[in-house]
């Protein structure tokens, strides 16, 4: 009796835990504007940590991809702790997965960053894009750079 009275009481404490841990989730959603034709997608990628910011994907905490449409796109990334993240995004043309450049090694493709940070020859570092994400998510405005 004991037993079953101790597993009843651990469980509620678990479930009471996850409830906690889904409620302190959320989503982010990037409103992507300045785009210049509505060939492809745009791919987005939020990050945690330096580890890979801003084009290594495979390193990121969350990814999504949107179609373009009108010269906009609308990318969600979904449940999210909340925390500080910076987001990259790229207009994906071609749809090949990889940011294009010429025969100069120069970027062919749109960039934009969480808080607009600016993209000139190099990259903004991570903190210029970071921001905070709590209850109630963040829609965040953007403009693609080419």
């Amino acid at each position: 009796m004991k037993r079953m009275l101790f597993l009843g009481i651990l469980s509620l404490f678990a479930a009471a835990h996850a409830s906690e841990l889904t409620a302190s989730r959320t989503d982010v959603v990037m409103l992507v504007g300045g785009l210049r034709n509505d060939l492809g997608v745009v791919r987005a990628a939020a990050f945690r940590a330096d580890d890979g910011w801003p084009f290594d994907f495979g390193r990121a905490y969350r990814t999504n991809k949107a179609k373009v449409e009108k010269g906009r796109a609308r990318v969600l990334l979904d449940d999210l702790p909340y925390g500080t993240y910076a987001v990259a995004l790229f207009h994906d043309e071609n749809d090949n997965g990889v940011i294009d450049v010429n025969f100069f090694k120069v970027r062919v493709e749109g960039v934009a960053f969480s808080r607009n940070a600016p993209a000139g020859l190099e990259y903004p570092r991570m903190r210029d894009a970071e921001f905070e994400v709590y209850k109630g998510g963040a829609t965040l405005n953007v403009t693609m750079q080419y």
